[in-house]
């Protein structure tokens, strides 16, 4: 079953994000995230949160359509997304997409890329989309879909991680170290319609970008 979460950051083109949401997804809204289904005409299955910044039409709106809300305190451990991640994963979602995570709240904006660990960890695949990035997280082998010239890079987060494959891209790697901060794997293209990524030693972003 795949989960598509969506919160309250930033979401530009609706139709975009709409037409990657399938009829057979469980859609849960972290908190306001409502707000960008009820614009996209979403039915979430559940929405979670402290509703501190959920729109009372809004709210009203899909208490009449009889959606379920699950509420916690406004002070408290989790953010609404990662409590979103948590009912996926105990719904044994083996898939989870994150829609309107990434936004002008740096802080919230890294800590929902690191729930794709959180995600992995839990036993299902995570993927972070909006208009112009697919986010992904492994520490070990990965196969991506991509259109030729399409941009792809790589960003350790632990100290040290080897490559030990990456192919199907214009500057491919065999068995090269990757140290936290560095920028080796940055705007790499893709130069097939896959990329394989293959890393060992620890965990690394992937990212997808189209401008």
């Amino acid at each position: 079953m795949r989960c598509v979460i969506i919160s309250h950051g930033v979401i530009q083109d609706y139709k975009f994000h709409n037409d990657i949401i399938d009829d057979r997804d469980m859609v849960i809204c972290a908190d306001a995230g409502c707000i960008h289904a009820y614009r996209m005409g979403v039915t979430p299955q559940l929405i979670v949160g402290d509703l501190d910044s959920v729109d009372p039409a809004v709210e009203q709106y899909f208490r009449q359509l009889k959606v379920p809300f699950k509420i916690f305190p406004k002070e408290k451990d989790k953010t609404d997304t990662e409590l979103a991640v948590d009912i996926a994963l105990e719904q044994k979602a083996d898939e989870i997409l994150l829609m309107g995570v990434l936004g002008s709240r740096m802080d919230h904006t890294l800590a929902n890329i690191s729930l794709l660990k959180t995600i992995a960890l839990g036993g299902a695949r995570g993927r972070i989309v909006n208009e112009y990035n697919d986010i992904y997280i492994t520490r070990d082998e990965l196969t991506i879909s991509g259109n030729i010239g399409e941009y792809i890079s790589l960003i350790p987060i632990d100290q040290r991680v080897v490559v030990r494959e990456l192919t199907g891209l214009k500057f491919p790697l065999h068995d090269r170290e990757l140290n936290y901060g560095s920028s080796l794997c940055i705007s790499n293209e893709f130069t097939d319609s896959q990329a394989k990524v293959w890393v060992e030693g620890g965990w690394v972003l992937v990212i997808k970008a189209r401008d």
